[in-house]
C-alpha cells in the first residue's frame, strides 16, 4: 500500500496543530512500515498512488479530492471542522449556496459548497471526536457510516516534561497561566488576559503572531494590567515547549472553538490542569480540577475556574492519566486499519 498525505499550501507557513497532526501521523505511519510520505505536486502525481490521506475539508481541498477521485485514486478525508454548526446553520447555508449559484449562472460557490463536494467526493472521513461526528451528519449531510472517530495523539515526550530548561530562561515567581496557540481573536486570549486581571498570577503567552494581528496583541497585553509574558513562538522540536508546560500551574485555551486541540493534550500530558472552551470536538469527559470546560465568552467562567485550580492543585500524575491513551502509534494503528477497510472495498 503506497500512501500520500496532503493538506493545503500555507499549513507550514505558520506550523500549528494542523501541521504536528499530519507530522505525527506520518512518522507513526512510516514506524508501522507503511509506504507513506507527504506528497510533493511537482514531483509526484495523485495517480501514482493506492491512497491519498487529505487533512482539511477546507481550502479548496475538495480539487484534490475529486482529481483523486478522476484517476480512481482512493481517498480518506480529516475534515478538521471546528463546532458548533447546526442543522438550522446548515439550512441557512444551503440557502446561499443555492443564491450564489442562482446569481452566477452557477460559475461561483460558497465555503460550505467546497467543503461539501469535499466530504461527498472522500471514500471515508475521519472526525476527532463525536461531536465532530454528529456536526457532520446533522450539518454536513454525511452518512454516519462514513465517519470513523480517530482522536489525535500526543508525543511521549511531554509525559517525561521537566520544568528545568523554562525556570533557567525565565524568572517567573508568580503561578503561571499559559496558553499556547497562534494570537488572534479566535484563539481568543483577550478573554483570558481580562480573566487574570485581579489574579495573583503571571500569563505566559506562546505562539506566533502575524504583523496583522500585533493591534490585538497590544490590546491582550494591556489587559492583563502587566502580568502577561508574550514569548512568541516555540518550534515543536524544542525541549523548551515541554518545559513550559511542565512549569505551568494551569493551562487555558478559551478559544470561539476548537476540534481536538493537540495543546490540550500536551498540557495533560504535562501534568498540568487544563481549561478549555467548551465548544470542541474532543471525547474526554471533564474532572473538575483536573480538566474544565467554559463558555469562551464569559470572562467570570474563565477567571473562576482558573482561581479554583490555582488554589486547589491536583495531582499531577492524576493529571498525566487523562491523556495515557492518546498516542500517535495508536493513532495510526487506527488509521492504518481503515485505510486496509477502504482498499478492500475498491477491490470487492
Amino acid at each position: 500500500m503506497k500512501v500520500g498525505l496532503i493538506s493545503y499550501p500555507i499549513v507550514y507557513q505558520s506550523p500549528g496543530g494542523l501541521a504536528v497532526q499530519i507530522e505525527e501521523t506520518l512518522n507513526a505511519l512510516i514506524a508501522l512500515g507503511t509506504d507513506a510520505c507527504y506528497i510533493d505536486t511537482r514531483s509526484q502525481r495523485f495517480h501514482d498512488f493506492d491512497l491519498v490521506h487529505v487533512f482539511g475539508a477546507v481550502a479548496s481541498n475538495d480539487r484534490i479530492i475529486q482529481e483523486c477521485g478522476g484517476h480512481g485514486v482512493a481517498t480518506v478525508l480529516s475534515t478538521v471542522l471546528h463546532p458548533p454548526f447546526s442543522r438550522w446553520q446548515r439550512l441557512r447555508e444551503e440557502f446561499a449556496l443555492h443564491l450564489t449559484g442562482r446569481v452566477t449562472n452557477w460559475a461561483s460557490s460558497t465555503t460550505y459548497g467546497t467543503i461539501r463536494r469535499a466530504l461527498d467526493a472522500a471514500d471515508r472521513i475521519i472526525a476527532l471526536g463525536n461531536d465532530e461526528k454528529q456536526m457532520l451528519v446533522a450539518g454536513y449531510r454525511q452518512d454516519a457510516a462514513k465517519i470513523t472517530c480517530i482522536p489525535n495523539g500526543v508525543a511521549s515526550r511531554f509525559f517525561a516534561a521537566e520544568d528545568g530548561p523554562f525556570r533557567q530562561r525565565y524568572d517567573l515567581k508568580r503561578p503561571i497561566v499559559l496558553e499556547v496557540a497562534s494570537v488572534d481573536r479566535r484563539k481568543n486570549q483577550l478573554a483570558l488576559s481580562k480573566a487574570i486581571s485581579d489574579i495573583d498570577c503571571s500569563l505566559v503567552l506562546v505562539g506566533g503572531c502575524l504583523e496583522s494581528e500585533r493591534p490585538y496583541l497590544a490590546e491582550v497585553l494591556a489587559a492583563s494590567q502587566g502580568k502577561a509574558h508574550f514569548l512568541g513562538p516555540i518550534p515543536y522540536e524544542d525541549p523548551l515547549l515541554p518545559a513550559v508546560y511542565a512549569a505551568a500551574d494551569v493551562f487555558v485555551l478559551p478559544s470561539l472553538s476548537e476540534v481536538m486541540p493537540i495543546s490540550v493534550l500536551e498540557a495533560l500530558a504535562s501534568g498540568t490542569p487544563t481549561i478549555v472552551t467548551k465548544h470542541n470536538s474532543h471525547d474526554m469527559t471533564p474532572i473538575a480540577g483536573m480538566l474544565e470546560e467554559v463558555a469562551p465568552d464569559d470572562v467570570g467562567q474563565i477567571r473562576s475556574a482558573i482561581a479554583r485550580m490555582l488554589s486547589a492543585p491536583p495531582d499531577r500524575a492524576a493529571v498525566q492519566q487523562i491523556a495515557q491513551a492518546y498516542s500517535w502509534n495508536g493513532v495510526a494503528e487506527q488509521i492504518l486499519r481503515l485505510y486496509d477497510g477502504v482498499l478492500s472495498e475498491r477491490r470487492a
